[in-house]
């Protein structure tokens, strides 16, 4: 996308074709396509929520657990000066996958605790209490895993790691 004044530029000067190929354009087919999916996957998922938990309210609760990662993401490929790529679209959906499961641990804890017979208050602070310390030790350990390949300098994989670590980090904290 950055090219594309450049090249528009040496166009109209020379009257030569210039055609994008070879790993950028496999890179442009792979992103298209993945978004092409992206819609009717959501839809998918939110559909198996509602049915596992047979409540909107639920799924609206789990589902809106995602922007809170997104946050993290952004921050971490901001600060690092590294740019959205398809590595680190992926990234989000493995984030998107690890940061819901929290919301549904919680949920499943606060079931139990209402059909202890707790008051509903009472209930969603005592399933939050008991379900925070393996939330957190799980995704603690997690980011501390991602660290040592956010030190090695790989650059097809620091987006992706960027994402995870950045998304875990605020979206765990946050939600």
């Amino acid at each position: 996308a950055q090219l594309t004044p450049t090249l528009d530029v040496l166009r109209e000067r020379t009257g030569l074709e210039i055609e994008i190929a070879g790993e950028i354009a496999d890179a442009s087919d792979a992103n298209d396509a993945l978004l092409r999916f992206i819609p009717a996957a959501l839809l998918l998922i939110v559909a198996v929520f509602v049915v596992q938990f047979n409540s909107l309210r639920k799924t609206a609760i789990v589902m809106a657990t995602i922007p809170f990662c997104l946050i993290g993401s952004v921050l971490a490929l901001a600060i690092a000066r590294v740019g959205f790529d398809f590595v680190a679209m992926l990234g989000l959906m493995a984030l998107a996958g690890t940061i819901v499961s929290n919301a549904i641990l919680v949920l499943d804890a606060n079931a139990a605790e209402l059909a202890a017979g707790k008051a509903p208050d009472r209930a969603i602070a005592d399933a939050a209490v008991q379900r925070l310390r393996p939330i957190l030790v799980t995704q603690l350990t997690t980011i501390v895993g991602l660290v040592p390949f956010l030190l090695s300098d790989q650059p097809l994989w620091t987006a992706f790691n960027l994402v995870l670590a950045g998304g875990l980090t605020v979206g765990t904290l946050i939600s």
